[in-house]
């Protein structure tokens, strides 16, 4: 009996204490707004989606330029002997190199450039959107 009365008083006590010390946190409209931009994740989503933009125009830009490939060969070989000939080889170098430049495409890499920058406005324009869809619901949820 004496416990649990103790156990009471010792909880009752804690309660009160804790009660006393939490703070009301308060937030204006503009910090809430803050908090709005910064933490939505269809924002996240969508600036994601811009900077793929920006890297697919870049690809489509790059077609214009002249594309290089090249390769190397070494090779060693022991000197061999063969139907009574001796064949004596030291070794073997070989370089290759390619370069292509696209003179005329149909018109295929011109349209990929401007695909590419209307898409990056289109994802520009759904950022704003959806930054402006997060200050909406935030201002009418305040």
């Amino acid at each position: 009996m004496r416990k649990q009365i103790l156990f009471l008083l010792l909880s009752a006590w804690t309660q009160c204490s804790l009660a006393q010390g939490t703070d009301t946190l308060r937030l204006s409209l503009s910090k809430c707004r803050e908090m709005a931009i910064e933490y939505n994740q269809q924002l996240k989503m969508a600036d994601n989606a811009v900077v793929q933009a920006k890297l697919d125009r870049e690809i489509a830009f790059a077609n214009y330029l002249p594309k290089i490939d090249g390769q190397t060969m070494v090779g060693w070989a022991k000197d061999t002997e063969s139907m009574g000939m001796t064949i004596m080889m030291k070794g073997f170098y070989m370089a290759d190199i390619m370069l292509q430049q696209p003179l005329y495409a149909g018109g295929r890499i011109k349209a990929g450039n401007d695909l590419a920058k209307i898409g990056q406005q289109v994802s520009e324009e759904q950022l704003r959107l959806k930054q402006q869809e997060a200050l909406l619901e935030t201002d009418q949820a305040y």
